[in-house]
Order: C-alpha cells, then structure tokens, then sequence
C-alpha cells in the first residue's frame, strides 16, 4: 500500500499504527517475535538475536511483557544462576497473529 492510497481513504491500517494502536513498541514486537521463533531463549540471546549487544537492552521489554502475561519464564529455579527460559503464552502468540494480521 502507498502512502497516496491510504491518504485516498484506504481503510488498510500501517503495521507502526498497528503496534501503537496495540500498545506496543517495535522493540516489544521485535522481542516477542524472537520469543515465538526460538522457545527456550535466553535473555542474553535475544538482545544477541537483535544485535542489541547487551541483556540489559531487553530487560524492560522483557519485565513488561511478563507482567502483560504474553511470554513466561519457565526455569524450574528462578535466581541470577539459572539462565531464563522464554517462551510466548497462548496470549502472547494470539497478539502476534494480530500483529500479522491473520
């Protein structure tokens, strides 16, 4: 779709306006879509899946999306010791359908 489409009244909604109307940076959808593809992840893995160098850049994104209830940490042991173990709820993988429009 062009930008002279939708200006013509295209009622087809923009993905960046889909993300906002969603709540939703392009870092939380970015980090949900790793969380689909590769369950089991690591937080240090999928700041290095985004080439974002550091965990600490997907913390926030991370503590967020838990608390929203669309992905979980499902170490048996949840300290500083154990790596995490990310994987996307039923609810989390419904808002990437909507995301993707199916």
């Amino acid at each position: 779709m062009t930008l002279r489409e939708y200006a013509n009244g295209d009622s087809v909604i923009f993905p960046l306006q889909k993300l906002d109307m969603l709540q939703m940076t392009v870092r939380d959808a970015l980090v949900l879509f790793v969380v689909i593809k590769r369950p089991g992840i690591t937080g240090a893995d999928i700041a290095a899946e985004l080439g974002l160098g550091s965990r600490s850049l997907v913390q926030y994104v991370i503590k967020r999306q838990k608390a929203r209830g669309l992905i979980t940490d499902n170490r048996k042991t949840i300290s500083q010791g154990h790596p995490s173990n990310f994987r996307a709820t039923v609810k989390g993988k419904l808002l990437w359908d909507q995301i993707e429009g199916r």
